[in-house]
């Protein structure tokens, strides 16, 4: 395979693609494969999962039968990037892209030169649900190298906020991007303004009309916020002007910023389907360690992380008694007790019990979400053999 005729048949791929108006790709088959399967599959694995072959040997067996050949006529273009890169997590280190002319180093190299010439914009690919940057960042991860110019103290909070899901602050964002020695790494700079964009993200719920706390113009006719799509246009264009001499470096850098930008993709609010019922739920906004795959899961399916044999046992019981009444101790972010307030509505009352103070915040948003107060009554506490003051915990 020349070098050329790589980069003639990538190049073929993009107008058919960016034609295409859902991105998604959802029930979209081409060359034997459900796209819009795939995306759920990766988007359920993505960030922690994705270089475990164990999970997905089925999808590196496929990136083995579609990467080493072309389709232009593959309207799924950013399928086709997701999977070629997946691909590429079996090149174990940088110096395999830098020192290999190997068939798989090249596809390397030349799907990296397309991911730059994409007509998308990244805020399109956050939209899409492909977790193409948490693809991005598993490469990145493998692909790592030192670099004593962009690495300084500074850096230790962006990286150790996936470890301890500890949210980088503003001052610590301000610091990176008042810090002259870091001019030369604009990737800190992108990782800084992106974190911005994700803490408003995650925050701006609790600041109903901002702008209206000082003005006298009817809400309806404030300006609209747009900080979050501003700053990552902002980060955007600035990498995408290192795309001619330093975008290599991009992918070997010590700043997590494709893990960063990734956390934007992830969708705090889902609407989850079940037979003939349906509600919203409120997920992660990040994809943090101790949420495993449940919140990855749900965005991906759009399905309750609800064991089927609960749904089956509840619906028997719904055809013997006219009321049902339900308790659930440590129900996480509320799957099982949501779909069945959906299923059966006023027929239900649910007590739950949760001791963690962040699963209980997203399960009370879901149950406010719903209208579900007067079915659901959710505790924030611990549960014991005895009460409290005979030395049990509450």
């Amino acid at each position: 395979m020349r070098h050329g005729t790589v980069s003639a048949g990538l190049l073929l791929l993009a107008p058919g693609a960016a034609a295409r108006e859902d991105l998604s790709c959802e029930g979209y088959i081409h060359d034997g494969i459900d796209w819009g399967n795939l995306r759920r599959r990766f988007e359920i694995y993505a960030d922690k999962y994705l270089d475990r072959p164990q999970l997905l040997a089925e999808e590196f067996e496929m990136a083995k039968n579609y990467a080493f050949s072309y389709s232009p006529e593959n309207s799924c273009i950013l399928g086709d990037l997701s999977l070629r890169f997946f691909l590429c997590l079996w090149l174990r280190s940088w110096q395999s892209v830098e020192g290999s002319k190997g068939m798989l180093a090249e596809i390397m190299e030349e799907t990296w030169k397309w991911f730059w010439d994409l007509p998308q914009t990244w805020q399109d690919i956050l939209e899409s649900g492909w977790p193409l940057f948490s693809i991005l960042a598993a490469v990145a991860e493998r692909f790592r190298v030192p670099n004593s110019s962009c690495e300084t103290s500074l850096l230790e909070p962006f990286v150790e906020t996936f470890d301890n899901a500890i949210a980088v602050s503003t001052h610590q964002c301000a610091a990176v991007l008042l810090e002259a020695s870091l001019v030369a790494c604009p990737e800190a700079t992108a990782s800084a303004l992106v974190v911005l964009a994700d803490n408003l993200r995650t925050t701006v719920w609790q600041q109903p009309n901002r702008y209206y706390h000082f003005t006298s113009t009817l809400p309806e006719r404030q300006p609209k916020e747009d900080d979050v799509d501003a700053l990552l246009m902002r980060a955007e264009g600035l990498l995408r002007g290192q795309r001619g001499t330093n975008a290599w470096r991009l992918l070997t850098s010590p700043w997590p910023f494709w893990r960063l930008l990734d956390r934007l993709g992830a969708k705090e609010v889902v609407n989850v389907t079940s037979d003939s019922s349906w509600f919203w739920m409120y997920v992660f906004p990040h994809r943090v360690r101790s949420d495993g795959l449940i919140s990855n899961r749900i965005r991906g399916t759009s399905q309750a992380y609800c064991l089927q044999l609960f749904q089956d046992e509840v619906r028997r019981l719904a055809q013997r008694t006219r009321r049902l009444r339900l308790v659930e101790a440590g129900p996480h972010i509320g799957d099982c007790m949501l779909w069945a307030a959906a299923e059966f509505g006023s027929r239900l009352s649910a007590s739950c019990v949760e001791p963690v103070a962040q699963v209980v915040s997203l399960f009370r948003r879901s149950i406010a979400a719903n209208g579900f107060q007067g079915i659901i009554d959710l505790h924030h506490a611990f549960l014991g053999k005895e009460d409290v003051d005979k030395g049990g915990v509450s």
